[in-house]
């Protein structure tokens, strides 16, 4: 195994991806009780295929529940898996009558920087950036190197 990994010419990245995702507006559509089966039938559709999807986008999943994702990725990864997942929410929602879209945020950090920081801002990326900045039904990256913030975009 050790004479394995030290044939591999790459250097492993020192950034690795946080990505957080969230449906949108499913709020409003649960006081609906005659929505809530639906709803249900449609979360556990997307919820049974997110551990597939992240581990075909080389991740490990944290935690898939109802309409939360969070899972680690390599940053190559990441956007690729994001999209994929949304595409797999969409179609589990498409003849449910719901209209719901998936948000999403991905931190891109350095191994030095603590988990605990990059995990706190990912819900502030998620929240206030993601949704509420440009509307839902998007996605917001930020960048961390060693020395802080460097970089941040968002887009629907």
């Amino acid at each position: 195994m050790l004479a394995a990994l030290k044939n591999i010419e790459t250097k492993p990245s020192p950034f690795y991806a946080i990505l957080l995702m969230d449906g949108d507006s499913l709020g409003k559509h649960m006081s609906s009780t005659e929505k809530q089966p639906k709803i249900s039938a449609a979360l556990k559709k997307f919820t049974d295929k997110v551990n597939n999807i992240v581990c075909k986008n080389n991740g490990f999943l944290i935690y898939a529940g109802g309409d939360d994702v969070l899972a680690i990725l390599p940053l190559e990864d990441a956007l690729a898996c994001a999209k994929d997942l949304r595409d797999e929410y969409l179609e589990a929602f498409k003849d449910s009558g719901i209209n719901s879209t998936l948000s999403g945020a991905i931190e891109y950090a350095h191994i030095k920087m603590p988990l605990t920081k990059i995990l706190r801002d990912s819900h502030s990326l998620l929240d206030k950036v993601a949704k509420d900045g440009c509307g839902r039904d998007a996605i917001a990256v930020r960048v961390w190197k060693q020395g802080g913030k460097a970089l941040q975009w968002a887009m629907p």
